[in-house]
């Protein structure tokens, strides 16, 4: 019957205490993960984890790795599990040479020293098999949503010296990645701003000062849009611009539209007239002519 030690350490906020059941939760998924492992790796384990002490301040849950009954091999099993739970917790196996990554996270005291090369090279296989195929992380996933729970624990880790602070550190701005959620999608959106001289029909004028939209007309249907032209607000509205009311007034204008790229299409999300730059009486009775000619008779006229 062999077995292995791993300490799973949660950093608390200074003068604070973990929740109860934000651990009991946390241990049971992290449980979960490393039966799953275990099985994976070795079907014949019967893997037994055991609570062996826990110490205050930042929590260390001191546990045991127990195979409860003798199996050929199960001492590289054993360690495999341990290293690949504090892969888990924080140490990135892969980033590392392995030998540098273990020396790292045992202080020294490496797991694999009690075996031949070719079991050295056993157990790395079985390590690095097991975390570039992400194991049992739904588990882990969930472990890491439960003490993201708890505003208290700022981080996690995990050794195989009992009672001892990790080298390494997952922080919690980690844990939401680690958990699994989604990253926030940044969609780009794309703008594009069209400037075209065209002919409209003014619907409704707004004669009050401000940015106010006027309602016009053209070949695409009524729209609103801001009037930036100043010098023919400020005419209209000091009266020095004839304007009788009457319908079918039509303007040559600067017209500015933005467009934005939502869902596959072009959408128009503002329009603005930048420049009147002629008005159109109606040729008929009944029109609306805005201005007059010096003889009195309605024509087409530049402002």
């Amino acid at each position: 019957m062999s077995s292995t030690s791993l300490s799973v350490y949660l950093q608390l906020e200074p003068g604070q205490v973990a929740d109860l059941e934000v651990v009991a939760r946390a241990s049971i998924a992290l449980s979960a993960a490393i039966k799953d492992l275990a099985y994976v790796i070795d079907p014949s384990l019967d893997l037994r984890i055991e609570l062996a002490s826990g110490t205050e301040g930042s929590l260390n849950l001191n546990t045991i790795l127990r195979n409860l009954k003798d199996h050929k091999g199960e001492a590289i099993t054993l360690g495999a599990i341990a290293l690949i739970v504090l892969n888990w917790l924080g140490n990135n196996l892969l980033d590392y040479g392995f030998d540098k990554a273990m020396d790292a996270i045992t202080g020294g005291d490496r797991v694999e020293q009690q075996f031949t090369s070719e079991q050295h090279e056993e157990l790395e296989g079985i390590v690095n098999r097991a975390i570039a195929g992400k194991v049992a992380q739904p588990h882990v996933q969930r472990f890491y949503r439960e003490v993201e729970r708890d505003p208290a624990i700022s981080g996690v880790g995990g050794t195989q010296q009992a009672g001892t602070k990790p080298a390494v550190i997952v922080p919690r701005a980690e844990f939401p990645a680690r958990a699994g959620h989604a990253a926030p999608v940044v969609e780009t959106i794309q703008r594009r701003v069209t400037v075209e001289k065209v002919r409209v029909v003014l619907i409704s004028p707004v004669l009050l000062p401000g940015n106010r939209r006027w309602k016009l007309q053209s070949v695409q249907g009524e729209f609103g849009a801001s009037i930036k032209d100043a010098e023919f607000v400020d005419s209209v509205l000091n009266g020095t611009t004839s304007i009788r009311m009457k319908s079918g007034i039509e303007m040559d204008v600067e017209l500015e539209t933005v467009e934005e790229f939502k869902g596959g299409v072009w959408e128009i999300i503002d329009r603005s007239v930048l420049d009147v730059i002629r008005l159109v009486e109606p040729p008929a009775q009944g029109t609306l002519g805005l201005l007059e000619s010096d003889d009195g008779e309605s024509d087409d006229n530049d402002r």
